[in-house]
C-alpha cells in the first residue's frame, strides 16, 4: 500500500511567472505597486532561540503598527506548543530522535543542539509600517520596508531572526489529502497546476488556472476515482493543455494522457503498454511547442528512464536514454530553444546514487554527462534551461549510504541538502565553449557548502557562489534548501539570477 500524507499544495505568488525560458517577454496588466499609504501583503518568517544551549521560552506575540495580521501559524512547533490570533505558546527545545526498536542499535555519538521555534506571518500593511514582536526573552520591532529576501535581520543579540517570504496560499481542498503537484505556463500567460488529490481510498487528478490575476476553481483532469501516482503538464503547438499521469489498472502501472483543448477535455489515452510499471512522468514543452515526456520503466528486471516526444499529431517510439546494468530512477526533463530535450536522472550505476544527464536533438542521443560521481547519495533530479540554453540541474544529496536498509547502525544525525550545478559553456580555461551541447563529460569536482543542520530539522541558504571560479563547465551556483521537518517542506526565498521564476513547494 503506497503511503499517503497530507499535503497542502502551496504556490508561490508572485514567482509562479516562469515563461518559456527562451520565449519573448509578453506585456501582461499588472496592478501598481501599493504606495506608502496603500496596504499590501507581506509574509516572513520570526525565528526565535537561534544559539539557544538550553530550552527557553519563546511564548509572545505580534502587531503592525498599521494594518492587521492575515495569517500566522508555528514554525518546527511541538505539540504542546499553539497559535490564538496573533500570541503563540512555544519553546525552544532538544530535538526528538526517533530511534529504531533494535538492542544492536547504537546510541547517537553527535551532540545534539537545542531546536530553534518560530512563527510565519503574512500581514497587510502599509510598506512603512512597523511589525511590534513581544517574547518572554525581550521584545523588538521590525521595520517592513527594510525586509528582503535572503537576508534576514537579527535582533536580541541574534537570538530572534525576521526573514521575507514569498507569499503563498494554499489551492487544495481540506476534503482531500493533497499532494504530487505539478506546474506549467500556456503562451497566453496563465499558470496551470495540477496535483493527485486523495479521498475514500482513491485518487483523483484535479488542475486549477491562475488567470487575470486570480485563480479560477479546480477542475477534474482524471475521468474517475482511481490509483494515479504523478502528474505533468504541457501546452503544445495548438494550444493543448497535455495532462501525463501514471494509473495503476489491473496491477500495473501505466502511463495516461490527456489533452485540454477549447476548454475540454478530450479522452484519455494510453501511452505505455509495458507489463512492467512505467511511473514518474515527466513533461515539457519546447519553444516550438513540441512535448517532451520522461519515466521510468521497470523492465528485465530492472528500471531504466525512456524518453517519448509528441509533434502535435501522433506521440514518436521510446528511445532508452539510460545505459547502466544498475537501476535509473525518477527522470526529470527540460526542452531548450533549439527543440534539444534535457534528461536528468538517478542512477546505482557504480554502487551509490549519482545524477546523470543526457541531451536528445532529434534522433541524436547525447553522450552521458556524470553531473555527479561520488560515493554519498544522490537522488530526485530537476533539470530546468535558462535564456541561454544552459541546463541547470538540482537533487537532493546526504552522506554515503544514506537510506539504506542496514541504516540502523549509523551513529551520526542524519541530513539532507539539496544541490544545484549548471553548465556555463566554459572549459577550466575561461574561454567559452560552442554551447550547452558540449557539457564536458567528466565536469570537475563541484565545492560544497552545507546549511546548518539542526537534528530533524534540517537549514541552509540559497547562496551564490562568491569566488566565481570556473570549473570546467560545470560549476556549484548557488545552494537550494529549504527547510524540512519531517515531511513538511517549508518555503524559500525568490530565485531572482534570470528574473521571473517559478516555485512549486509541496
Amino acid at each position: 500500500m503506497r503511503r499517503r500524507f497530507f499535503v497542502s499544495i502551496i504556490v508561490t505568488v508572485g514567482l509562479i511567472l516562469l515563461t518559456s525560458y527562451a520565449r519573448p517577454a509578453r506585456r501582461q496588466n499588472r496592478a501598481a505597486r501599493p504606495t506608502a499609504r496603500q496596504a499590501a501583503r507581506l509574509a516572513l518568517r520570526i525565528t526565535l532561540g537561534s544559539g539557544d544551549r538550553e530550552a527557553r521560552d519563546w511564548s509572545g506575540k505580534l502587531a503592525p503598527s498599521a494594518g492587521r495580521v492575515v495569517r500566522l501559524e508555528g514554525w518546527q512547533f511541538a505539540l504542546d506548543d499553539r497559535i490564538q490570533g496573533s500570541t503563540w505558546q512555544a519553546a525552544s527545545k532538544k530535538p526528538v530522535v526517533s530511534r529504531a526498536n533494535n538492542p544492536a542499535t547504537p546510541p547517537l555519538v553527535e551532540p545534539l543542539g537545542i531546536l530553534p521555534v518560530g512563527v510565519e506571518a503574512v500581514v497587510e500593511a502599509p510598506e512603512a509600517a512597523r511589525l511590534n514582536v513581544e517574547t518572554r526573552q525581550g521584545n523588538f520591532a521590525v521595520a517592513l520596508d527594510t525586509l528582503r529576501y535572503g537576508s534576514p535581520l537579527e535582533f536580541l543579540d541574534g537570538a530572534a531572526r525576521v526573514e521575507r517570504q514569498p507569499v503563498s496560499e494554499s489551492l487544495g481542498s481540506a476534503e482531500l489529502e493533497d499532494d504530487q503537484p505539478t506546474i506549467a505556463v500556456t503562451r497566453d500567460g496563465t499558470v496551470w497546476v495540477a496535483w493527485i488529490g486523495y479521498r475514500n481510498q482513491s485518487d483523483e487528478i484535479f488542475a486549477r488556472p491562475f488567470r487575470e490575476g486570480a485563480w479560477s476553481a479546480p477542475v477534474r483532469v482524471s475521468p474517475r476515482p482511481g490509483d494515479y501516482f504523478r502528474v505533468g503538464l504541457a501546452e503544445d503547438a495548438g494550444g493543448r493543455l497535455w495532462a501525463v499521469w501514471s494509473a495503476q489498472e489491473d496491477g500495473n502501472w501505466d502511463l495516461r494522457a490527456r489533452a485540454l483543448e477549447r476548454g475540454t477535455w478530450g479522452p484519455v489515452s494510453r501511452l505505455t503498454d509495458n507489463p512492467a510499471p512505467d511511473i514518474f512522468p515527466s513533461l515539457a514543452a519546447g519553444k516550438d511547442g513540441r512535448l517532451a515526456l520522461a519515466w521510468m520503466s521497470f523492465r528485465a528486471g530492472q528500471s531504466d528512464v525512456y524518453l517519448k516526444t509528441w509533434d502535435g499529431s501522433r506521440w514518436s517510439p521510446e528511445v532508452r536514454i539510460s545505459e547502466s546494468r544498475a537501476s535509473d530512477w525518477e527522470p526529470s526533463v527540460a526542452v531548450d530553444s533549439k527543440g534539444t530535450a534535457w534528461v536528468a536522472w538517478d542512477s546505482y550505476d557504480r554502487g551509490s546514487y549519482n545524477i546523470l544527464l543526457r541531451s536528445v536533438a532529434g534522433e541524436h542521443v547525447g553522450e552521458i554527462v556524470r553531473v555527479t560521481d561520488s560515493p554519498r547519495y544522490h537522488a530526485r533530479a530537476s533539470v530546468a534551461v535558462d535564456a541561454l540554453d544552459r541546463p541547470w540541474v538540482a537533487w537532493e544529496e546526504s552522506k554515503a549510504n544514506w537510506g539504506k536498509d542496514y541504516g540502523y547502525l549509523a551513529t551520526a544525525t542524519p541530513w539532507r541538502r539539496l544541490e544545484v550545478a549548471h553548465d556555463d559553456g566554459a572549459p577550466a580555461d575561461g574561454r567559452r565553449s560552442r554551447g550547452a551541447a558540449d557539457v564536458p563529460p567528466a565536469p570537475r569536482a563541484a565545492r560544497r557548502q552545507s546549511g546548518s543542520n539542526l537534528g530533524a530539522a534540517a537549514r541552509a541558504q540559497l547562496r551564490p557562489d562568491r569566488e566565481r571560479r570556473r570549473l570546467g563547465g560545470w560549476r556549484p551556483l548557488e545552494h537550494v534548501s529549504h527547510r524540512l521537518f519531517g515531511r513538511r517542506l517549508g518555503a524559500a526565498g525568490p530565485l531572482r539570477r534570470f528574473g521571473r521564476s517559478e516555485l512549486l513547494a509541496r
